[in-house]
């Protein structure tokens, strides 16, 4: 991703308007190298722009789903996600052409774990993980108050260029970070289905009902990309 993307994130905060596109986003988790796994529904195979996931590959990743449910083409570039409030962007994926009904994954695009994105912990244990077999970030209701700060101040941030515009969208339900911490620690598979962004996660399994996307055109999403220091490439 360019650097100047997340660079000019700041100034764009008084700038960029609240167009919307017809876009549904969904975020997951994909781990097929433990016992128990399974992939969110629906998944892809072979690698294409729709499909940039490294085929044959064990993967250990988080995944962005992306589908265009309106009536235009779109067009997405400069994808990445950024952790622990800027200190870590994952960068890896080529643009899209996001032709209306078409349905775009991200995820791992090496054989190597390039975008596990669940080992970037910041709470020290688990909470609320009967819940709904995640815990951590995605149960504020067993959080304590400086638990929620921490939770808030290390939110998710997938943003990219849509029609060259830059978008931002937070990953409140703290699906790619699996709750804050390394649920492959605790639990024998960090599968998680595909869940609608900023949607309350209920359960690891796929979001029942498709929920439009939350958009986060200004505030967090922009302010905690502008904090770039370490990126994390292909």
């Amino acid at each position: 991703m360019r650097m100047g993307l997340f660079a000019s994130a700041a100034i764009l905060l008084g700038s960029v308007s609240a167009a919307r596109a017809d876009l549904d986003i969904y975020v997951g988790y994909v781990d097929n190298l433990r016992p128990n796994p399974f992939l969110p529904d629906p998944w892809c195979s072979g690698f294409s722009a729709n499909c940039q996931v490294a085929p044959g590959a064990r993967l250990d990743a988080g995944a962005i789903r992306i589908d265009n449910v309106g009536q235009t083409a779109e067009l997405i570039s400069s994808l990445g996600v950024g952790m622990r409030m800027g200190a870590v962007i994952y960068a890896l994926w080529d643009p899209v052409f996001l032709v209306p009904g078409a349905t775009a994954i991200f995820s791992q695009t090496t054989q190597e774990e390039n975008f596990d994105t669940s080992d970037h912990p910041f709470l020290p244990a688990a909470v609320g993980v009967g819940i709904n077999g995640i815990g951590g970030c995605s149960t504020p209701q067993v959080l304590s108050t400086e638990e929620e700060k921490v939770c808030f101040d290390n939110t998710p941030i997938i943003a990219f260029s849509l029609n060259n515009r830059l978008v931002s969208f937070a990953d409140t339900g703290h699906v790619l970070d699996t709750g804050g911490f390394d649920l492959g620690l605790i639990d024998d598979n960090e599968s998680i289905g595909w869940h609608s962004i900023g949607s309350i996660v209920t359960d690891r399994e796929n979001t029942p009902i498709p929920e439009p996307a939350t958009w986060a055109l200004l505030g967090v999403g922009l302010i905690a990309l502008t904090a770039l220091r370490r990126p994390v490439r292909a």
